[in-house]
């Protein structure tokens, strides 16, 4: 199974992440990630020009992305439910567990038994019977989303945005060139303030996924545990847990 058929079954932000990390080089002590996995060397979390960005920004536009920005630096710990649609129709639900810098957690409804989740320094892709797939959490977009500090215009390419009264979206890509994948997020505006209410991402061979979130707790801090990686058999001692 190849890294963009796999993302059906995660949440459309996973999704993105094998998009965009595929390529990126696992650490010596996690299991590698597929062979067969596509796309493009990471460059999340690179320092890069501003200019390189997919749109030119004006100000109002700018003035947007500063409230997305603001947004994602205001979150500490977000929990709620998911709905997900992905390229086929076919739907699942879970539970989601945000605690920044870094830390998260998808789990999915019976009988699924995957689970997504970060340390704050890998992504996870965990299931029974299975080993799991790890990744440097710099190499994705959630390691743009959830650090402590978020800057849109210069960690990702923008390449649409729109704000109107009730609704705000942005669309990001990797500023890798050969990157085609892409995320777009979608903002409610409520008494002036915005909450995340879906996103969707389409792969780079095209097929969109969609996820609605719902049921969203602040500032209520998830056990440390759900954050805390499967050990892998026959780890070093002293490798990552």
């Amino acid at each position: 199974m190849t890294a963009f058929d796999r993302a059906i079954w995660i949440p459309a932000v996973a999704a993105a992440l094998l998009t965009f990390a595929a390529n990126a080089t696992a650490d010596d002590s996690v299991a590698a990630p597929p062979s067969s996995a596509v796309g493009s060397t990471a460059t999340w979390n690179a320092e890069v020009d501003s200019t390189v960005s997919g749109i030119t920004l004006d100000q109002n536009q700018l003035a947007v992305v500063g409230e997305v920005n603001t947004y994602f630096n205001d979150i500490t710990d977000l929990k709620g439910s998911f709905l997900q649609t992905d390229a086929e129709n076919g739907q699942s639900k879970g539970l989601f567990y945000i605690q920044k810098p870094g830390r998260f957690r998808f789990d999915y409804a019976s009988p699924s038994t995957l689970v997504v989740l970060s340390d704050g320094e890998y992504l996870s892709f965990e299931e029974e019977g299975n080993p799991p797939d790890r990744y440097p959490l710099d190499s994705t977009p959630f390691g743009v989303l959830f650090k402590d500090k978020v800057d849109l215009a210069t960690s990702a390419k923008i390449v649409e945005l729109y704000s109107g009264d009730d609704l705000v979206t942005i669309t990001l890509e990797d500023r890798s060139d050969d990157s085609k994948g892409r995320i777009k997020l979608f903002f409610a505006r409520i008494d002036g303030k915005l909450e995340l209410a879906e996103w969707v991402v389409t792969g780079p061979e095209g097929g969109d996924t969609r996820v609605e979130l719902a049921e969203l707790v602040r500032g209520e801090k998830a056990d440390a545990k759900l954050f805390k990686l499967r050990k892998i058999s026959g780890q070093a001692k002293g490798s990552k847990k």
